[in-house]
Formats: structure tokens, sequence, C-alpha cells
């Protein structure tokens, strides 16, 4: 890596990307995605040694687009030759499509479960891999947030009980989607948007994408299939036991408890209720089955 760029080991910083004083008790770890985000901020780094990052771990939900897996392997390598460790850690149980299968599910529903991608199969198993291999450390928690998605780190809640500290230096820097884009295309690095390849939150041109590689779009059926079998059926086992209802610590607004149905079963038939895998993306301004956009990809 510094033959082919013409550089030495570059110096590590006493300060951080916001010109505070560097906590060298702490490990310094770079969360990477994959995507343009973690690429851009790895690569200055790697030019600059500017982050001081002791170790980058990427968590392989095992439904990354085969784009996002061949970059990981380059910035993998680009990280080995400056003897930066670089670990790729996985669930230790499953991976998110076949979690997604057991249970019926989708990545995200609509009466507000959680978004699964980002909390069970990456930060915590990141965390799981962390707490393993640096038993007596604490971590700061290196991600990639542009500059322009300032609510988005705002909204960052740390789980309970987490001691690590987060720093967001693309915000620290300035850099919008758009800096990162020229600036990966400078370097001569081509990077795609970083998602699970059946990833909610898809627009159109994506979803097309995914449409081309057969594989890809058979894992996408699977999904929704699952989830469209599974719906009445957890529904009508939750009519059939009385309705029963669990009472969670979170509040409404009204100051009520809020409540779900036990494991297994569903408050309502979500799929009859239009719950769709695809909730960005829309046919007529209309949330479509997988099936659907099918049809309509397959005609263009």
């Amino acid at each position: 890596m510094q033959q082919e760029l013409g550089l030495d080991q570059p110096d590590q910083p006493t300060f951080d990307s916001a010109g505070n004083l560097i906590d060298k008790t702490r490990k310094r770890i770079l969360c990477f995605g994959g995507g343009v985000d973690s690429s851009a901020m790895l690569f200055k780094h790697l030019l600059t040694g500017c982050l001081n990052i002791d170790h980058v771990v990427f968590s392989d939900t095992g439904a990354e687009k085969k784009e996002t897996y061949t970059n990981v392997q380059k910035f993998k390598g680009f990280c080995e030759s400056q003897n930066i460790p670089f670990n790729i850690v996985t669930h230790h149980k499953e991976n998110l499509t076949e979690w997604l299968l057991r249970n019926g599910s989708l990545p995200l529903l609509p009466q507000g479960a959680s978004h699964l991608c980002s909390v069970k199969f990456k930060a915590e198993v990141i965390q799981r891999f962390l707490t393993a291999t640096y038993p007596d450390k604490e971590f700061t928690m290196l991600i990639g947030i542009e500059a322009d998605e300032g609510r988005r780190s705002a909204r960052f809640t740390k789980p309970k009980n987490d001691t690590n500290q987060y720093e967001y230096p693309l915000q620290e820097w300035g850099w919008t989607r758009q800096i990162c884009l020229d600036y990966l295309e400078k370097m001569d690095l081509k990077v795609v948007k970083s998602s699970c390849v059946y990833c909610p939150f898809m627009k159109e041109d994506e979803i097309r994408e995914v449409f081309k590689d057969q594989d890809q779009w058979n894992t996408v059926k699977q999904i929704e299939h699952k989830f469209r079998e599974t719906s009445p059926a957890k529904h009508q086992r939750w009519l059939d036991a009385g309705k029963p209802l669990i009472q969670l610590k979170t509040k409404n607004k009204d100051g009520s408890h809020k409540t779900r149905a036990p494991a297994g079963m569903w408050k309502a038939d979500t799929w009859k209720s239009g719950g769709r895998l695809f909730t960005s993306a829309k046919i007529d301004g209309k949330k479509v089955s997988v099936d659907e956009w099918e049809e309509k990809l397959k005609d263009e």
C-alpha cells in the first residue's frame, strides 16, 4: 500500500478529527460498512494517519451487495499493508437472511419495529467481537455519517450501559455525500452504496440493479414471500390466544405504556394491512409487492 501510494507509514496524530486530545487508553475502532462514507473516511486515514485507528471491523450481515464484498476485501488488503488489523465478523448464530426466513419477518416492519440490520447484525456483533478481543479496554467508535446527516447522529441513542465514545469524522471535516464521492473518484476508487440486497429503503434504481442479479433477486423474493405466508398465521395465533398483550417500559404520548403481542404472535396481519418489503420506492405512488416490482422490471 505504501509503495503504491508513495507513502511511508503515517505518523499517528495527538488530536482527533474535532481537535480534541485523543484518549490513548481507549481503542479507536473504525466501523467499516463497505460503502461510500466509511470508504472515504478510511482511505483518508490510510493516506494521512489522521484518525489514529487501532482496528477496523466490518460486520457481515450475509446479505450485502456483491460489489460491497469486493470493496471490503480491497480495503482489508490496504489496511493489512499498513499493519492495521481488519476483521470481518458475523453473528454467532445465524445471518440476517436466515433470521428473517426463520421468523417470517421483514428488516423493518410498519408497526415501529427496530431496523435489525444496523442493530442486531452490525452494532451488537461488532461490540461482542471487540469485548472478546480487548476485554479490559473501552472504545471510541468512528462512524461514517456525512456532514449533511446531522440529524442522523443526533438521533443516535447509546444502548443501556454502553461505555463507548462516538466520533463522526466526516461531520467534523464538513464532508457531504458528494464530497465523499468526488474524493473516491479522484483516488480512482469505485464504491457503490452499501446496503442489504433487500434493504427496505432502496430507491427504484437500486431495486433495478438488484433485479439484474438473479441470485440476489431470488433472495429478495424469498424474504417477502415468507413474510406474506407468515403474517396471517401469526396474527391468527394471537386472536386464538385471546389477544394477549405484554406491557413495555416505553410509553405513548398520552403516558400509557406501549404493548406488544407475545413472541410468535402479531397484533395485526401486517401483510393484509399493506406491509411490503420495499417501503421507500413506489409504483404510481403506491407501495407494491416484490412480485409487482418484478412484473414492472421484466417488461423494461
